[in-house]
């Protein structure tokens, strides 16, 4: 199984299979029968079994996701501004179509554990990975590969110190990075973003996402913060052992 239930901690504790990011599979768009056979099998995927559709808006664009995965379809929710949540924020509408479909699915046992992003049908398929972290990556990945002109969509954090902003770039193999907290002890400083965040051509950076996605582990060092964070929803925290 792709997902399954962890030992209850705070709202919610789902333990996952994969726990890193899949391998990318081949280009679909110089492929057309691989990509006929990844929207046919995403597709029975979700035929006559529980399944989620749900939108979210980043920069104002559409993003659609299907998922047969309740954990990743929670856990997007999450996450991610809804088209009121936006409109109530910035006053904008969002277009009726999608600028980018995600089609999630897991327990697809004629498919590996990959990713496939399909520029020029605006399309990301992920296959048997339940881990959250995987599907965020991709999804912004491909949406900064389409939004052009208009910015930049960078795997980073950032903070403001005293009016002046500091922008931390991550490489694509760090999953969880957290120098932002050691940061936020400096006298004046602000959060601004950590994880995924928008520079736009003037050079403005904000955030975009709707909440934090962090390792549990930072507690160790600011417990502080604990009795906050047990009201959240969790991903693969195990069961503590005797030292």
């Amino acid at each position: 199984m792709s997902e399954s239930p962890g030992t209850l901690l705070g709202i919610s504790n789902v333990m996952t299979r994969a726990r890193s990011r899949v391998a990318p599979g081949l280009d679909p768009d110089a492929n057309p029968a691989l990509l006929e056979r990844l929207r046919t099998r995403a597709a029975r995927a979700i035929e006559g079994r529980e399944s989620f559709i749900h939108d979210a808006v980043v920069l104002g664009k559409r993003i659609r996701l299907f998922s047969n995965s309740h954990h990743l379809a929670d856990f997007w929710r999450e996450n991610w501004y809804t088209e009121g949540e936006w409109k109530e924020a910035t006053g904008q509408t969002v277009a009726r179509e999608p600028a980018l479909v995600v089609r999630a699915m897991i327990n697809v046992d004629q498919e590996p554990e990959a990713s496939y992003v399909s520029v020029a049908r605006q399309e990301v398929y992920l296959f048997n990975t339940s881990w959250y972290g995987d599907l965020r990556a991709a999804t912004m990945e491909a949406l900064g590969r389409l939004i052009g002109k208009a910015g930049f969509i960078l795997h980073a954090a950032a903070v403001e110190v005293n009016g002046r902003g500091l922008a931390l770039m991550y490489p694509k193999e760090v999953i969880h990075p957290t120098p932002t907290w050691g940061l936020m002890e400096m006298q004046g400083a602000k959060f601004v973003a950590d994880g995924w965040l928008a520079l736009e051509p003037s050079g403005r950076i904000h955030a975009i996402e709707k909440g934090l996605y962090f390792r549990t582990s930072v507690l160790s060092t600011y417990p502080q913060y604990a009795a906050r964070v047990l009201f959240s929803k969790f991903e693969n925290v195990p069961d503590l052992t005797p030292a």
